[in-house]
């Protein structure tokens, strides 16, 4: 039997969006970590987190998703996320575009990250939206984030 020697790890979810979905504000920031029941707040102090449980560890990789079932006009606008830890060190941005052409989701993908965490650490993300040709409407927001363990 084969034994397996690579890299060990878990996935965390960061993930926001009730269940009639979230519609984006003009020019906002979100700030969202858990749990899944509740849409964004465009408030900082309001911001949600999730905690680290391994005892130290090494975020390999940060993917975010952003899923709406509106039916908005194709259009196509640039997005910045941001993972961070205990709310002050940027871990991951990942700026990229977010097409409303048609596709249900769109994904972005950090897989250059190399950023040490330990227990207790909280890690959150941050949206920040464009001015909309056409805001989105009932979006889903999920960042999954690697950590690879000793």
């Amino acid at each position: 039997m084969p034994i397996y020697t690579g890299p060990k790890g878990y996935s965390m979810v960061l993930a926001a969006g009730a269940a009639a979905g979230h519609s984006p504000a003009d020019s906002t920031t979100y700030f969202f970590g858990s749990p899944l029941t509740t849409n964004p707040s465009s408030a900082q102090a309001n911001e949600s987190h999730a905690l680290v449980d391994c005892p130290v560890g090494v975020i390999r990789s940060c993917r975010f998703r952003l899923t709406r079932f509106g039916a908005e006009t194709p259009s196509t606008h640039d997005v910045i996320v941001r993972i961070y830890k205990n709310s002050t060190t940027i871990v991951s941005t990942i700026a990229s575009t977010a097409s409303f052409a048609g596709a249900l989701a769109t994904d972005w993908v950090d897989d250059a990250v190399q950023h040490p965490v330990i227990r207790g650490d909280r890690l959150s993300c941050r949206m920040i939206v464009p001015a909309w040709s056409t805001n989105p409407t009932i979006c889903f927001y999920q960042a999954q984030i690697y950590i690879e363990v000793p």
